[in-house]
């Protein structure tokens, strides 16, 4: 009866340590899937705001090398939401520059003050967008923590040895764990929990940009010379 009471109570630990560990990896899990939600969500933001902000000043400078140098000019490293299309929809052009109150005598006047305000909208969305990453990052760091604290209080090879020794994943008292009757590389795989990617690989980096007082000599200059260039497209203004 000794050694029966002694293999109970060893398979009693055993499935507490695998509740324990699977209780505590599915809460990782939905930490990770909630955090994955908001990922989406500020990809959206991305793309209604930064992006619909960059398409307006694309759509005002029009020429590759006044668009450069515009990114020069706020610390911009490289193209982010551009598409040579804008410059070419009209409808698109009409719905990213309307709304907006213009004043000035001459139209350059006001296709300058259009420039400033298109900037100055950017610059706020851009403020925004970095702090939404800001605090993303704070999140990933907290999961990628939880997931170190994961493995140093649990030995994923004893529970792989305890769970392969199971028949078809059944534990004593109905504990079901999916997938244990796979390969032992598929069980692996299925149970390894990898860290959030650094947030560089899913969005562009964008640099707090200059207020608007410090680059405005320089954005007017821009301006002047894409009316200057194409003053029949702006003849609306």
């Amino acid at each position: 009866m000794e050694p029966d009471i002694g293999l109970a109570l060893t398979c009693q630990l055993k499935r507490e340590l695998a509740e324990r560990f699977f209780g505590q990896r599915k809460l990782i899990e939905e930490d990770k899937a909630a955090f994955a939600g908001q990922v989406r969500e500020h990809t959206l933001t991305l793309e209604q705001s930064l992006c619909t902000d960059l398409a307006r000043l694309y759509i005002l400078l029009r020429d590759e090398d006044l668009i450069q140098s515009f990114l020069a000019v706020v610390g911009l490293e490289q193209l982010v939401c551009y598409d040579p299309y804008f410059r070419e929809s009209r409808q698109l052009q009409e719905r990213l520059l309307r709304g907006f109150v213009l004043r000035g005598f001459t139209q350059r006047g006001r296709f300058r003050r259009l420039v400033f305000l298109s900037y100055d909208q950017l610059a706020k969305d851009v403020a925004a967008y970095r702090e939404g990453l800001d605090n993303l990052a704070a999140q990933r760091e907290l999961i990628n923590e939880e997931i170190v604290q994961f493995y140093r209080q649990n030995d994923l090879g004893e529970i792989l040895q305890f769970l392969r020794s199971l028949e078809c994943g059944q534990l004593a008292g109905g504990l079901a764990v999916p997938g244990t009757c796979a390969p032992a590389d598929e069980l692996d795989r299925r149970l390894l929990l990898t860290p959030v990617v650094p947030l560089e690989e899913i969005f562009p980096v964008v640099p707090a940009l200059p207020q608007l007082a410090a680059v405005r000599g320089r954005l007017s200059r821009l301006a002047d010379a894409a009316f200057g260039r194409h003053r029949r497209v702006f003849a609306g203004i």
